[in-house]
């Protein structure tokens, strides 16, 4: 779908052939004679950029934007700073965490639980925006210092009943669906180098 999109984008602006491959942290664009690698560590995408986005290829679809201005509001969505303070984000994770806990198993215990672990996977992501570097680990430090919090907290019988399920809620966030369904679907229709890439990733 992602690869309609720009070739739509490209017959919009006459720029002929194009060809276009997604990977899970990379693109690779060919325009005419001209190719462009792109590369990032796939993360979360803020969804008010995404709705931004969703309005420019409407608005392109359309044919009232010309190039320019069409890369004026792209430059413009990449330099946004985020919709919501950093507190703000944490209290986001936390909510979350405590809005699937409470679908995984609803009791008080949970809501605590999860409200705890929420707040640590909230302050590891938002750590992760000013250091990038911390992003590729992310899933990873935050898997065990919430596995190490709830252990630790069972272990000394403060909580009680299965571990797993009090685990799972906050570390849902990091949770690839898109990436996931996308390689299912790249796989499916025989794109294997790219569906396979974007799965092991």
């Amino acid at each position: 779908q992602n690869e309609q999109l720009v070739r739509a984008v490209a017959a919009r602006y006459d720029r002929g052939d194009v060809q276009v491959t997604f990977l899970a942290d990379a693109a690779i664009l060919t325009v005419g004679e001209t190719t462009l690698s792109y590369a990032r560590a796939p993360t979360v995408p803020a969804l008010d950029q995404v709705s931004e986005l969703k309005r420019l290829l409407n608005d392109i679809d359309s044919g009232d934007v010309p190039a320019s201005e069409a890369v004026e509001r792209i430059d413009r969505m990449s330099r946004a700073e985020p919709r919501w303070s950093p507190p703000l984000q944490v209290l986001g994770l936390v909510l979350f965490a405590v809005g699937f806990g409470i679908s995984v198993q609803a009791t008080w215990q949970e809501v605590g639980v999860s409200a705890v672990t929420g707040l640590v996977v909230g302050l590891l992501v938002v750590a992760g925006q000013r250091w990038p570097g911390l992003v590729l680990i992310l899933p990873f430090v935050a898997s065990v210092a919430v596995s190490a919090v709830v252990l630790e907290l069972f272990e000394h019988g403060v909580i009680d009943g299965g571990p797993i399920q009090l685990i799972v809620p906050a570390l849902f966030f990091f949770i690839p669906g898109d990436a996931i369904t996308a390689a299912g679907l790249e796989l499916a229709v025989g794109r294997i180098t790219a569906g396979a890439a974007r799965l092991i990733y």
